[in-house]
């Protein structure tokens, strides 16, 4: 139990971590070509002077041409350094692992001496542990990377025997993030512009301590009113009090939870817009223990070549998107490996819908339409009457506890524009409302739940 998630992608990614402590901050080895000082004070100073010295943009789409500029010029150490930097930066965002690598390695490229990532640090990147969905890797992202390498500057002028106490208090080493006075031109008079990073270096350090959770969401959660109860021994320190909630909740649940499931996120920060904060626990609310899908085992029961990377990335692609499409020659087993995943993910059959689109496959199929009906008195005549769609989305509204999946098989034969009509806009925006062609009642509303999950 606790905050150190699990799972064989997730443990990749903290045997990465474990080495950058052990490599860059109990010694100044590098992380790509272990055994050479590039987290030493002397390249730590070279990149201030050219990074935090003279600060460029903040912004993603113009970070890379603007580092480009302030770099032009260095020793290979310092891009290889800077790149090592920007690699524990996104070691647990929330981006897939080719779009982490895309960010990297054009440093790397930069560099009169190209290195080359260690495959093990490539699988690394496949975990995707902080929950934010709003693009918070390349927010801010030279104050964020500023303050990850000031810090450690500041790090180096301890003395190793000081390092390796403070590295084995969680604690303590929380107390020297932030606490830290940064006075290069980049940070100094911006001290707290790059505290979201200090979070990520909590868990990327002290995975079993710390959330892997970001500063604004930590605040919900800590002073959560329906939470509160668990925090026994009072405290202003946000993540002492979310550890006593972890402990309170996973004895009340008898099972390790995570803050965003549906069953706890309602707590202390809802996953719908508009929708009210529940302010006092159910005291009969006591779910039965459930097990997390253990996504590698399926893929060796699938068969799949690259387990962890296919069945990991497809995940994290519903979570974040909530939709998905798999490509690939007729006859390789598309809809298969989507049945399988859904009902494994689902929990049960019962919860997953598969429907095949076809050329002569409409709106009125899909989501409602008017269909032929004999009346009991054996008149012809038509009712108003729901598709699969909308079908699969009043099961998941029922059981907003539940994953529920729609499996859309054969997509590219239908005209997709003729069979979604107005839903098109639903697959973008997941917490709007619109009006269906068809109204079973007048000013009818409908929306996508946020646990139907569509694989095309």
């Amino acid at each position: 139990m606790g905050s150190r998630r699990t799972g064989a992608a997730a443990e990749k990614m903290y045997a990465v971590a474990q080495n950058w402590v052990d490599s860059a901050l109990r010694k100044d080895d590098s992380i790509f070509t272990p055994g050479e000082p590039i987290w030493s004070s002397q390249w730590l100073g070279e990149l201030r002077s050219r990074f935090l010295e003279k600060p460029g943009v903040s912004q993603e789409r113009d970070f890379l041409p603007t580092l480009e500029q302030q770099l032009a010029g260095s020793r290979p150490e310092v891009y290889q350094l800077m790149a090592e930097a920007l690699y524990i930066h996104y070691l647990i965002q929330y981006l897939r692992r080719q779009t982490k690598l895309n960010k990297i390695t054009p440093v790397l490229k930069w560099s009169p001496r190209p290195v080359s990532i260690p495959p093990p640090l490539i699988d690394g990147l496949q975990s995707m542990l902080v929950e934010a969905r709003a693009g918070f890797a390349d927010k801010r992202i030279s104050y964020q990377v500023g303050t990850l390498i000031e810090s450690v500057e500041q790090w180096k002028n301890l003395e190793t025997a000081k390092r390796d106490q403070i590295l084995d208090e969680p604690w303590t080493f929380k107390e020297f993030l932030f606490t830290r006075n940064f006075t290069s031109a980049l940070l100094a008079n911006y001290q707290n512009t790059g505290d979201l990073e200090r979070h990520l270096m909590l868990h990327i350090v002290h995975p079993s301590s710390f959330e892997a959770m970001l500063r604004n969401d930590k605040k919900k959660l800590a002073e959560a009113r329906a939470l509160s109860r668990f925090v026994t021994d009072k405290t202003d320190d946000h993540d002492r009090a979310i550890k006593q909630i972890r402990e309170g909740l996973e004895v009340k649940f008898a099972k390790v939870i995570s803050f965003y499931d549906d069953e706890i996120q309602r707590y202390w920060k809802p996953t719908k817009e508009g929708e009210p904060v529940i302010e006092e626990i159910d005291e009969d609310l006591d779910p039965p223990p459930r097990n997390e899908p253990d996504l590698d085992n399926l893929a060796k029961e699938l068969f799949l070549i690259e387990p962890a990377d296919f069945l990991h990335e497809v995940e994290l692609l519903l979570t974040d998107k909530k939709q998905v499409i798999f490509q690939g020659p007729p006859g390789t087993g598309k809809t298969y490996v989507a049945q399988k995943l859904a009902n494994h993910l689902a929990g049960s059959k019962d919860r997953v819908t598969l429907v095949q689109f076809h050329p002569s496959y409409a709106y009125e199929d899909f989501v409602r339409g008017f269909r032929p009906k004999v009346s009991e008195d054996e008149q012809a005549g038509f009712e108003l009457k729901d598709g699969p769609l909308l079908n699969a989305a009043n099961r998941a509204e029922a059981e907003p506890g539940e994953k529920h999946f729609l499996i859309i098989d054969e997509i590219n034969r239908g005209n997709l524009a003729k069979v979604f009509g107005e839903l098109y806009f639903l697959l973008e925006y997941r917490d709007e409302e619109i009006t269906l062609q068809y109204q079973k009642v007048e000013n009818e509303k409908f929306s996508l739940p946020s646990n139907l999950y569509i694989i095309g």
